[in-house]
């Protein structure tokens, strides 16, 4: 028999109080009811809280200090053979920033469907301005770029500032003002890119900015996951250097975790719901994670295809094995009363 992980951050729901929120909106009694078992019957177990990026890697078996930066950056250069694994590296990503009156908000990268050659073409002009400074931007995917450069700083992850004033998440450390500086000259240059004056013709989003982020050098890796299946590109990324097969997310969910010891899935799809403060929003994602993961997942329990059931967020784990699930005589609370219940105890 098979063993399952979900990663779902934001299970626990937005950082807004939710004591407020009338009975009437929550999720009826019939419409939640796997997912009011699993939070009412499974174990639970609290996590240390991390960023979400760090957490999809310590599920895919990296190990790191989490007094460092997450090291994304050394991963992406496993994949670059002309980069020297010995050169201070960095994740410099493409993203696009809205001001809204007196702050700056990251809408992020995926928005911007950028393509290979715009993407070249902004790397080509940056690596001729900055070249003086010592440094270098490296191309893997259109939003993917890789940054060589020494900089004593720690930084934020893409997802931790996603949709918050960017201001509140700068790098810090001794080469922060050094940052700003350089900074600053890159949202010059892009402010009056050709790329940009482009895109805005066509009415597409700018690539106004780039997020350093991923600085980590040193890690491990030990093999707990067998198959991933997500849409998040950073997922991919990391199965590829560690030779996990990796695969988009399934149409069928109890088949696919049939053909592995150990399967694990990565969704985000809820993620901007969460970062936005969407409560209406993310209770409809549970809808859909209710139907699409936790049917197909409690059918394998109930067939023993599948062992155990883990569901990991940011705060908590759950994990469900068919006995727990048959313990009729354990009363099943509503989904308002167990969500409240795991906030006040593990936080969101």
């Amino acid at each position: 028999m098979t063993t399952c992980t979900i990663y779902y951050p934001g299970l626990l729901g937005p950082d807004v109080s939710l004591q407020e929120l009338p009975r009437s909106e929550w999720p009826a009694a019939g419409q939640l009811t796997r997912l009011a078992q699993l939070l009412s019957h499974a174990h639970a177990q609290p996590l240390r809280r991390c960023s979400v990026e760090a957490r999809m890697l310590y599920g895919l078996g990296i190990g790191f200090s989490a007094e460092h930066d997450v090291p994304v950056a050394a991963l992406r250069a496993v994949q670059m053979p002309e980069i020297r694994r010995d050169q201070a590296l960095w994740c410099l990503d493409p993203v696009c920033v809205r001001i809204d009156q007196d702050q700056a908000v990251l809408l992020g990268n995926e928005i911007l469907e950028l393509s290979e050659s715009e993407a070249r073409h902004l790397i080509e002009d940056l690596n001729a301005h900055f070249a003086q400074d010592g440094l270098r931007i490296h191309y893997l995917s259109p939003v993917q770029w890789l940054l060589e450069g020494h900089f004593d700083l720690t930084t934020h992850t893409h997802y931790d500032a996603l949709l918050d004033n960017v201001n509140s998440y700068q790098p810090r450390g001794p080469d922060a003002a050094r940052w700003r500086r350089l900074l600053n000259e890159v949202q010059m240059l892009l402010h009056s890119h050709e790329v940009n004056q482009n895109r805005e013709q066509r009415g597409e989003m700018p690539v106004n900015s780039v997020w350093l982020w991923g600085g980590g050098r040193e890690y491990s890796y030990e093999k707990i996951v067998d198959v991933v299946y997500s849409d998040e590109p950073l997922v991919h990324e990391v199965a590829l250097v560690c030779d996990i097969p990796h695969y988009a997310m399934p149409d069928d969910v109890h088949d696919s975790v049939s053909h592995a010891m150990h399967t694990q899935f990565v969704l985000m799809e809820q993620v901007r719901a969460i970062k936005g403060m969407d409560v209406f929003a993310w209770l409809d994602h549970l809808a859909r994670f209710e139907q699409l993961m936790l049917a197909p997942l409690f059918a394998g329990l109930q067939d023993n295809t599948l062992k155990t059931l883990t569901v990991y967020s940011d705060t908590l784990s759950l994990t469900l094995t068919k006995k727990q699930l048959n313990r009729w005589w354990r009363r099943k609370k509503s989904i308002d009363k167990s969500l409240l219940q795991l906030r006040d105890t593990y936080g969101v």
